[in-house]
């Protein structure tokens, strides 16, 4: 990590908390421009509050709830602002946090924490019966469902999603140039 895109990233996030005065808006959202993490694509940001800095990650294209939230800085016991040491502290803090992030395909999330293995089958007796099912496009172990019912894996809708997405817009730029071709 170079020290100076540090301190030119930590002045622009400081510069930015500086300017509110956290009376019109209670929360500053930096988002990070980072794509997909373990494959799974979301939206990043630090989420900055008058005394704590917060990373936050919602899946982009699935409108699911927050993914994945992880205090990187905690002032609410001092009455004081933040300063730019306290940038930097952050910023050091999420560059040693993101590549630890993994996507847990069983339990739907991402996650700091190790991934545990399909406990699936530890639960499988004759009176039991589970949320776990295999998804239908990886045959992986998952909870997660589609709105008629069916196993998909958060990941793999995502990336269904996204596909889809990209295939619109693709089909919206060739019919753009064909409009501009037929004039």
């Amino acid at each position: 990590m170079n020290p100076e895109q540090v301190t030119e990233f930590a002045d622009e996030l400081f510069e930015m908390y500086d300017e509110n005065d956290f009376k019109k808006s209670s929360t500053i959202c930096y988002n990070l421009e980072i794509l997909s993490i373990d494959n799974v694509y979301c939206n990043v940001c630090l989420k900055i509050y008058k005394t704590i800095i917060a990373l936050q990650i919602n899946f982009t294209l699935t409108n699911d709830k927050i993914m994945f939230y992880d205090l990187l800085l905690n002032k609410m016991d001092k009455k004081e602002k933040l300063e730019l040491c306290d940038m930097i502290e952050t910023i050091h803090k999420l560059y040693e946090t993101l590549p630890k992030i993994k996507f847990n395909k069983l339990k739907n999330e991402l996650t700091t924490r190790k991934i545990t293995t399909d406990i699936s089958s530890i639960l499988c007796h004759s009176n039991i019966q589970t949320k776990f099912d295999k998804c239908s496009i990886c045959l992986d172990t998952t909870i997660g469902k589609t709105k008629c019912k069916h196993s998909l894996c958060l990941l793999c809708k995502s990336k269904l999603e996204y596909d889809y997405q990209n295939k619109e817009d693709e089909e919206d730029e060739e019919d753009e140039d064909e409009e501009e071709e037929d004039e």
